[in-house]
């Protein structure tokens, strides 16, 4: 019996081949980083025409490397009491670069990094009376331009194993400050603090059928403020259809909730907009919120694939209003 060759899943998009006649096929474990608003749907390599599914193996030695671009617009805030704010407008663009491997079968390791660029506009830029107390690398960055600049590094282990047709990801991710950037203000790239991830994920396609879901859950555990705890979870639902063997559509939903303090409490300390507590709310914000979207992926040859996602916020607590995201992923597996 010929076994798949390995590929690593977070960079591998519809590899697919023929098994009497019927397409089979799983998706593989992807997490959020520290950047992006949502995860990218991702697959593996999948049996040959005269192999199981459980013959599906992850070997060590092969891996990807991806690119990854995203667009989001935001304007005005989900405030905590209900309505939504005119807090102005926020544009963010970040390139995301992804480095895959599997040291060991089924066993994989993943490096990745972006560069964000993001400009506030508006009325209500965050007040430079605040900086009374200054963090050493500070700038005021709701100034109308576009500042960029490296944000978080994450760094993951993941095992796949496989039960029939069944795929499962368990993982774990930490998310580390590249540097001591700046975290006050509405066109920040990150709130610099260290955080470590706990995920699970869940992958099938149904029998007899070209559809197929990926569910994903992750716990967050993040570095106090204030002894404030922000420690979070995500979660996310995709359902997808292979229209051929190299094309496939999905839509999906993914959301966060977690620990933090909302809207009303933080305006509670401006004016005077002037203590710690003020200073420091970007790091401690609630930010709940979840997104609904739509994507396409395609494989455009044996080794490179490409992948595109546009997803619109539709419910959110003490979060920016998110208007759209655009995700266009390349990925070039090995």
């Amino acid at each position: 019996m010929r076994r798949a060759k390995a590929t690593a899943p977070s960079g591998e998009l519809l590899r697919a081949r023929m098994r009497t006649a019927m397409i089979r096929r799983a998706a593989a474990f992807c997490l959020l980083s520290a950047a992006p608003v949502y995860a990218q749907t991702v697959y593996p390599e999948l049996p040959n025409e005269d192999a199981s599914p459980q013959a599906t193996e992850f070997a060590a030695g092969h891996g990807s490397i991806s690119v990854d671009y995203q667009h989001l617009f935001s304007n005005g805030d989900w405030w905590d009491t209900g309505p939504k704010r005119p807090m102005g407008s926020v544009i963010a663009n970040s390139l995301k670069f992804d480095v895959n491997y599997f040291f060991a079968d089924r066993w994989d390791v993943s490096v990745g990094i972006p560069f964000i660029s993001a400009k506030y506009s508006g009325a209500f830029p965050h007040p430079v009376v605040t900086l009374q107390v200054p963090h050493p690398h500070t700038v005021f960055v709701d100034d109308g331009s576009y500042h960029g600049t490296w944000a978080d590094w994450s760094t993951g282990l993941s095992y796949h194993a496989n039960f029939g047709s069944y795929y499962l990801t368990p993982s774990v991710t930490a998310y580390v400050p590249s540097h001591d950037y700046t975290f006050y203000g509405a066109a920040t790239v990150g709130n610099d603090l260290n955080k470590l991830g706990f995920g699970i994920e869940l992958a099938h396609q149904f029998d007899f059928s070209n559809i197929f879901y990926r569910a994903r859950y992750q716990y967050v555990l993040v570095e106090k403020t204030l002894g404030i705890d922000v420690d979070y979870y995500t979660f996310g639902l995709d359902v997808g259809y292979f229209l051929t063997p190299r094309v496939a559509l999905r839509a999906f939903g993914d959301g966060k909730l977690g620990n933090g303090r909302t809207d009303t409490q933080i305006s509670a300390h401006c004016p005077p907009c002037a203590d710690e507590f003020w200073y420091l709310h970007d790091k401690y914000r609630l930010e709940d919120h979840f997104n609904v979207g739509a994507g396409v992926d395609y494989q455009i040859g044996d080794r490179l694939s490409l992948s595109a996602s546009a997803l619109r916020m539709v419910w959110g607590k003490s979060n920016l209003n998110l208007k759209y995201g655009l995700d266009f992923k390349l990925t070039r597996s090995f």
